[in-house]
């Protein structure tokens, strides 16, 4: 607030005496200023309380509003009695508001970890077949069971199982969408292209909370690479998740089903036809089962 420096009415008139002309109009102004006081119910300010700061205005903090009825304090030996005193009122308010919001934000913040920490759900979907060959979502559908294999082998993951996420397949669906209905921190989605011996897999891990990305790749490998693609997209979600992998988790990972990949094809081919439960079906998956 700024000082103004002047005289008090006791001081002017202290030096000497007055002239009419000069105190009369102030006579006059200082009754006119009396006259609107009373009009305004200097009753009120006097001897009435005041309404409880929280009660105009409930966003107000408790000490603040203690600090504005000492203000207001009938009892002027009960009031701030200097203008140091209130600055250091208001210096202590301001003081402990600033570390109280700093504290609930770090609580709100610890809260919100610990939560994601002890919660770290993941619902891997179907990827998306781009080949444009129907043949191929047998593939598709191996190699993202597969995935949702390995991550289970994470024990510091909550993975959901394939008949959980099988609704999903290959329908358009949010990631906050399976948040909601899954209760699912993450999700899993990708896509895959096969061109002969060629495989091209992308992935993206995202927060079902706030629809972000907290991890994505791209692999364009030879098909023979599948298992490795597989270990390194779990071991990647675990990185991205911070969760440390245990050396016996790193060695389950790392072993590969089989090494011939031929088998494997066979493999995932008998699956897909074994489920569909026709006769002609299930003969011919029972072919690929003795295949060599």
């Amino acid at each position: 607030m700024e000082l103004l420096e002047g005289q008090t009415l006791a001081q002017l008139i202290g030096r000497q005496p007055f002239p009419t002309d000069r105190l009369l109009p102030m006579a006059i102004q200082i009754a006119d200023a009396l006259e609107s006081v009373h009009a305004k119910g200097i009753d009120s300010i006097l001897n009435r309380e005041p309404r409880p700061a929280d009660q105009a205005n409930p966003a107000v903090p408790a000490e603040f509003g203690r600090v504005l009825s000492k203000l207001l304090e009938k009892d002027r030996n009960l009031r701030c009695q200097t203008a140091t005193e209130l600055k250091t009122d208001l210096n202590r308010l301001k003081r402990d508001l600033d570390s109280g919001n700093k504290r609930a934000a770090e609580m709100t913040e610890s809260k919100s970890g610990a939560s994601k920490q002890a919660v770290k759900s993941v619902a891997v979907l179907y990827f998306e077949n781009l080949s444009g060959v129907k043949e191929d979502e047998y593939l598709r559908d191996g190699i993202t069971e597969d995935i949702i294999t390995e991550l289970s082998k994470i024990r510091g993951l909550n993975t959901f199982s394939r008949p959980t996420v099988l609704a999903y397949r290959d329908k358009l669906v949010t990631p906050s969408q399976i948040g909601q209905q899954l209760k699912a921190a993450y999700v899993l989605r990708g896509s895959l292209r096969r061109s002969g011996s060629r495989l091209r897999i992308t992935t993206q891990l995202v927060d079902t909370a706030t629809d972000f990305p907290m991890w994505s790749e791209r692999y364009d490998r030879e098909m023979k690479d599948v298992f490795e693609v597989q270990d390194e997209i779990a071991r990647k979600i675990a990185e991205a998740l911070r969760v440390t992998l245990s050396p016996q988790e790193l060695e389950a990972l790392a072993v590969k089903p089989t090494e011939n990949l031929q088998a494997y094809d066979l493999y995932l081919r008998g699956k897909r036809y074994a489920r569909r439960q026709t006769r002609q079906d299930l003969e011919f998956a029972c072919k690929c089962s003795k295949t060599p």
